[in-house]
């Protein structure tokens, strides 16, 4: 800065110079200006000349300033990234060491490790089956941190393992009364009284009505029990949970006792087991039965026709009851065969329909076959009828025949 002003002072000191203020008296006017013309030229170029350096020096000056600003910003980043890679060695070398004393505990951890993952497992499944799970939604989400093979099982997780084992053997041995909400057999969401007998047995109680309830693990929560349970079972636990017995039925496997009961309850109804024999044994035996008669009978017209002889007939009437014997036989069952498949198909049906309401529930592809086995009576019984009434056709077209053949030769 000082040496901008000392420049701007001589510029000032040049142009006030007495050597230039030459007075006009002296020569003439023109004289007096082409005199003046150049030192005033000089002087304005050295004036010029004189503002350029000075700005020059104030850029030189700041750009000075933003070096040394820039220089000591760097030193400072110097010493941050010697901070930074002093932290990155010491930090190398506390992984290094963690991965030493890794490799030496390892053995040790995989052999905690493995029992705790199967204990863990085995906890798992039985939770699956477990009515408590119902009433404390999500706890199983502890237990599957430990089963993974990637992660070492933490304390903690040990920790509560440990308290659900405890707390699942307390509540296996209690009976608690509770309100949860479950899906009935219509399959709508219900919200009543929840009797619970340890671990394996639950009831629902709504409207006087009591039903055995499942744990369904795919929605952690309860259902209906679908089957049809034996009356004396479900009048021991509407007794029980109304305070009037001691005591009732349970199912300690979780459901599969309830499952094969519910099953042989089902296989106990000597009306539907007779209607069932009755379609299987009954009308598709029937049907084929008359089928090998409708046969033997078109067999024995044919040969019949094929023997005999017109000249030995001398009244009409006689030769067409010849001809026409035996033929209502393939007619009836040509007529009636599709009627008696129909009313298989009918049987069947009903029993399709009774299965799905004495079990609450059927896989569709159960439906699908019930339905398909009813309508083979049908079938069978149009593979019947067709060929009977071909047959007939044919018969009594071969009669009429002879008839005329008898009309020609008699007059």
């Amino acid at each position: 800065m000082k040496q901008i002003l000392l420049v701007i002072i001589a510029a000032i000191l040049i142009a006030s110079c007495p050597a230039a203020a030459i007075e006009p008296q002296k020569y003439g006017a023109t004289a007096s200006q082409d005199l003046m013309q150049p030192d005033i030229e000089l002087l304005k170029a050295k004036k010029e000349a004189a503002i350029k350096e000075a700005e020059e020096l104030e850029k030189q000056g700041t750009l000075k300033s933003v070096i040394a600003e820039m220089e000591e910003k760097k030193k400072e980043q110097d010493g941050v990234h010697s901070d930074l890679k002093a932290r990155y060695e010491e930090t190398q070398k506390q992984v290094e060491s963690l991965q030493q004393r890794e490799e030496l505990i390892r053995p040790e951890a995989n052999a905690i490790a493995g029992p705790v993952r199967s204990i863990a497992q085995s906890v798992a499944q039985s939770m699956v089956q477990s009515m408590t799970s119902a009433e404390y939604a999500g706890r199983k989400k502890n237990i599957d941190q430990l089963i993974p093979q990637t992660q070492f099982p933490s304390l903690e997780n040990i920790q509560k393992l440990i308290d659900l084992v405890f707390d699942e053997t307390v509540r296996n041995g209690k009976i608690a009364i509770s309100n949860l909400s479950y899906t009935d057999t219509a399959g709508k969401e219900q919200t009543g009284e929840v009797l619970r007998i340890g671990a394996f047995t639950a009831l629902c109680r709504k409207s006087g009505s009591v039903g055995y309830l499942e744990y369904a693990s795919s929605k952690e929560g309860l259902s209906q029990f679908l089957g049809k349970m034996p009356e004396q079972h479900l009048k021991a636990a509407a007794a029980f949970a109304g305070n009037a017995s001691q005591g009732m039925f349970i199912d300690p496997s979780g459901g599969g006792a309830f499952r094969f009961l519910a099953d042989q309850s089902a296989k106990e109804d000597p009306v539907m087991d007779m209607v069932k024999g009755a379609v299987d044994y009954g009308i598709i035996w029937l049907l084929i039965l008359l089928s090998f008669i409708s046969l033997w009978v078109a067999v024995e017209r044919l040969l019949v026709y094929r023997k005999i002889d017109i000249k030995n007939y001398s009244d009409k009437k006689s030769l067409e009851l010849a001809l026409t014997n035996k033929l209502y036989i393939i007619a009836t069952i040509g007529s009636n065969a599709p009627y008696l498949g129909l009313m298989g198909t009918v049987l069947g049906i009903m029993i399709t329909f009774y299965t799905m309401g004495n079990e609450g529930f059927m896989d569709p592809g159960k439906i699908m076959m019930g339905l398909s086995l009813a309508l083979k009576a049908t079938a069978i019984g149009l593979v019947v009828a067709i060929p009977s009434v071909f047959l007939y056709n044919v018969l009594l077209r071969r009669a009429k025949v002879i008839l005329m053949k008898w009309e020609i030769v008699n007059g």
